[in-house]
């Protein structure tokens, strides 16, 4: 290859370079998901998630209201204004968020209203703060 040639290919990757950081944001390899699960399923997810080889997540307690008013619950039909449910967090690539989905679905599922929801939200940058790693290899 001659030198016009390196020269040429060396200004069209630092092009591409700029391109992509400008444009950063249409590229992004990862998805926080955030899912409302009744309480009594939380065990399964986790338990679902693991054997899926998905243990890393964040869940905790909290009160939600959802659009109907009525809910089955614990073989009970009534009236509510906030059921306590669990809020499961997860940072993952984009090719396992079909996967998480498709978990949460399963594992979470009573066939009652009031199941819960997912939420799937774009992630710009994740930091390791011991070894300021960052992007997917953190996960």
């Amino acid at each position: 290859m001659s030198l016009r040639g390196i020269y040429f290919n060396s200004i069209l990757y630092i092009i591409i370079l700029k391109i992509i950081f400008t444009f950063r944001f249409l590229f992004l390899w990862m998805k926080k998901v955030e899912a409302f699960v009744r309480v009594e399923k939380i065990n399964d997810v986790r338990n679902a998630m693991k054997a899926m080889g998905h243990g890393s997540m964040i869940n905790y307690d909290i009160w939600y209201r959802g659009t109907s008013r009525e809910i089955n619950q614990y073989n009970i039909e009534s009236l509510y204004d906030f059921m306590p449910k669990v809020k499961v967090e997860m940072v993952v690539e984009d090719d396992h968020v079909e996967e998480i989905i498709n978990i949460l679905c399963e594992s979470a599922f009573t066939g009652n209203t009031g199941d819960g929801k997912i939420f799937i939200i774009p992630v710009e940058e994740a930091i390791r703060i011991q070894t300021r790693e960052n992007g997917d290899m953190i996960l």
